[in-house]
């Protein structure tokens, strides 16, 4: 099996170096996305095909990725679970430039967090959004794609059901993303939330 050479990233950065960009800050240039986790995993750690576009959107930087700290500790802690560390080995294994010292689970899992390090905007924690999902986890994701009407990729059902209403205030959500279907997306609004509601990190 031929293994895969990752692109070359810096170690993950410290949680308190985290650079968030304040919520009076310009937008980006392109249409912005919230990724939930379990897509996230299917980037960087699963050999999902229907993940394949969407990687290929961030690379062109056809889509700015946001993100907030919150979410990056919802990633850490993921990655922490058993199964998925037993998948990480088996991902250190495929792919090219890891260092044998560096074939554990920890070290890999550090490996991929660098990954979202090197590709995500990391912004302020939105205010609560006006529908509220029933899995209080994905909560976040729901606000931050409404704080920046952008589009949100989650596989999870209880996000999925909330597609209708996310709609009337101007989110799209997606379990994969298709750039034909992604009917809202043309010049992004500037990149800020409420300046009365926004709590700062």
């Amino acid at each position: 099996m031929r293994k895969r050479r990752l692109p070359p990233v810096d170690k993950p950065i410290k949680p308190s170096e985290i650079n968030v960009v304040s919520a009076s800050t310009s937008g980006p240039l392109c249409p912005c996305v919230v990724i939930d986790t379990n897509v996230i995993l299917d980037l960087f750690l699963y050999k999902d095909p229907r993940v394949e576009v969407l990687r290929e959107a961030l690379k062109l930087g056809e889509l700015c990725w946001l993100a907030t700290p919150v979410m990056r500790e919802e990633l850490a802690r993921v990655l922490k679970y058993e199964h998925i560390q037993k998948r990480l080995l088996g991902w250190g294994r495929e792919i090219d430039g890891v260092p044998p010292e560096e074939r554990h689970a920890e070290a890999l899992g550090l490996r991929l967090l660098a990954q979202m390090d090197a590709q995500a905007r990391f912004v302020e924690v939105a205010p609560r959004a006006r529908y509220v999902c029933k899995d209080g986890d994905d909560q976040k994701f729901i606000d931050l794609a409404q704080a920046h009407q952008s589009l949100l990729i989650s596989k999870d059902k209880a996000v999925l059901t909330m597609k209708n209403r996310m709609a009337r205030v101007g989110v799209q959500i997606m379990s994969v993303y298709a750039k034909a279907d992604a009917s809202h997306l043309g010049a992004p609004k500037a990149l800020s939330l409420n300046d009365d509601a926004a709590p700062t990190l």
